[in-house]
C-alpha cells in the first residue's frame, strides 16, 4: 500500500480513525506520545479532535508534519 512508510509498528489509517472515533467524541483530545508517522493524529484530525504528538525522532516529525500539511489543507 502506498500507506506505508516503513516503521515497523504503523497501523492502517481506517483503523486508527476507527480506535479515535470509537473512543472519543469531536472536540476531545487524542495525545499520541510516540507518533511515528503520525497516523493516529491524521485519524484524530480526520475526525475532528484536536491532537498532540510528540515522538524522540526528527524523521517521526517530518513524516507526521508531511501527512498532517494535506490533511489540514
Amino acid at each position: 500500500s502506498d500507506e506505508k512508510l516503513g516503521y515497523p509498528g504503523q497501523k492502517p489509517l481506517r483503523l486508527l480513525e476507527r480506535i479515535v472515533k470509537m473512543a472519543s467524541n469531536v472536540g476531545h483530545l487524542v495525545v499520541d506520545p510516540f507518533c511515528g508517522t503520525g497516523t493516529a493524529l491524521v485519524a484524530a484530525h480526520l475526525s475532528q479532535r484536536r491532537f498532540i504528538g510528540c515522538d524522540v525522532t526528527e524523521r517521526a516529525f517530518e513524516l507526521s508534519v508531511g501527512r498532517l500539511s494535506p490533511a489540514m489543507g
